[in-house]
């Protein structure tokens, strides 16, 4: 559990706190350096990847072990978000910080491997669901992208990008402070499930 917190059962934490079914415990001693809130806890493997920072957008990453924390330094600069699936780890964000464009990479060996860039077109990943022959499901807001891909979800079978039809569209509310387009995605079975601010997929009123 993270958060804005600095203590849970009693014991001091410091925003990160592991209940084993009794329990509350520390993770070593926090974050080191850390005075800000935990954003994000991803789990991939074995090992534990935190966000934290004054804000949700410009928190450093961290990874805990099981025996200790260590810095994931510069590589994680201008990652917003990321994701665990098994052993895989993907991440969004804009990660040369030159421009407000959206990239999606996979971790592998250490090393980032770019899987898309938006090129020019704005764009939010929200959510992120895989299924277990390795589709991995991507969605958010924006409208097009390389051509192909439009309307808030896609789908990347390991080569390639395709449109999940002619995706999700047309907000619910359109409140400059309510996020737009898909924002829950879950993979059962053989059925993708979509939840967010719009009322159709693929032409469907929904």
């Amino acid at each position: 559990m993270g958060g804005n917190f600095l203590e849970a059962g009693g014991k001091q934490v410091n925003h990160l706190a592991k209940w084993d079914g009794a329990e509350w415990s520390a993770l070593g001693e926090g974050i080191p350096g850390n005075s800000h809130p935990v954003w994000t806890l991803t789990v991939v493997g074995d090992d534990l990847y935190a966000k934290a920072g004054a804000d949700e957008w410009n928190g450093k990453w961290s990874k805990w072990d099981g025996q200790e924390w260590s810095s994931l330094g510069s590589q994680f600069d201008g990652v917003s978000r990321l994701w665990g699936f098994g052993n895989d780890l993907y991440t969004t964000g804009d990660f040369d910080r030159a421009t407000s464009n959206l990239d999606i990479a996979k971790w592998a060996g250490g090393k980032r491997l770019r899987l898309w860039n938006f090129e020019g077109n704005a764009g939010s990943v929200q959510a992120m669901a895989a299924t277990r022959s390795g589709d991995l499901y991507i969605a958010g807001w924006w409208t097009r992208a390389r051509g192909v891909v439009k309307n808030n979800i896609a789908k990347w079978d390991g080569h390639s990008w395709s449109s999940i039809g002619s995706g999700v569209a047309d907000p619910l509310n359109t409140d400059w402070r309510v996020t737009r387009g898909v924002r829950a995605l879950a993979v059962l079975g053989r059925y993708l499930y979509v939840g967010g601010n719009f009322q159709k997929a693929g032409g469907v009123e929904s």
